[in-house]
Parts: C-alpha cells; sequence; structure tokens
C-alpha cells in the first residue's frame, strides 16, 4: 500500500503538491508532458444579469509555452448564459497566476468575473 501511495505521489504531483515540504512545481521543471493542452476557468460570477456562471478555454500545448514566456496570448471562452469573454490573458511569474489584462476590451469583465484564471489540473 505505501508502495502505491508513492507512486501516486510521484505520477500526480499536482495532485498531491500540499503533502511535499518543497513544491514540486516550484523548480520550474517541467514535471508532465510538454505536449499538451492546458485547460482554463474563468472563475464563476454570481453577477445578476445574467446569474451564476463561469467559462471554459484551452491553449495549445504552443500557446502555452507561449504564455509563459511572457507573451500575452488572446482566447475566446466557452458559450454560458447567453454569451461568451474575448480574453487577454499573460502569465505573472513573480506571484504565479495567470491573469486577465482585457476582457471584451475592458479592463474589468461586465459581469464581475475576477481576474485570476484557474488552471484545471490534469
Amino acid at each position: 500500500m505505501e508502495l502505491e501511495a508513492l507512486k501516486d505521489a510521484l505520477m500526480k504531483m499536482s495532485s498531491y503538491a500540499y503533502l511535499y515540504e518543497d513544491q514540486p512545481m516550484a523548480s520550474g521543471v517541467s514535471t508532465g508532458p510538454t505536449d499538451v493542452d492546458v485547460d482554463f476557468h474563468v472563475k464563476d460570477t454570481y453577477h445578476n444579469p445574467p446569474g451564476l456562471h463561469g467559462h471554459d478555454f484551452t491553449l495549445t500545448a504552443a500557446e502555452y509555452k507561449t504564455l509563459m514566456n511572457g507573451t500575452e496570448i488572446k482566447v475566446t471562452t466557452s458559450y454560458n448564459l447567453g454569451h461568451n469573454h474575448e480574453l487577454t490573458i499573460y502569465y505573472n511569474k513573480s506571484n504565479q497566476r495567470y491573469l486577465i489584462r482585457t476582457c471584451d476590451s475592458l479592463t474589468r469583465c461586465w459581469d464581475a468575473h475576477s481576474s485570476v484564471l484557474e488552471k484545471v489540473p490534469t
């Protein structure tokens, strides 16, 4: 059982990161495949209208690499509650966050989504 637990902790580092004294991703060394798409979630908003909802989008491996190299990326989110968003996103290396620079050409989303994006665990 211990061997299986160790195997899970090593093979699914992002899921078990809280177990490590030093965060596995903090070293900057890639721990996963470099040719896979990366999914993101625009945090849910309760703003009414339109009501409780969030959005998703996917970056290709090449787009994600470009984002991590400091280039802003333009994306279109999923369509929820009658709308989607055109985002300009970037990665802030100093606080290790994925952020929205503009939403539908505005500095804040009109329906009050957070400017912090969630990277969906693989």
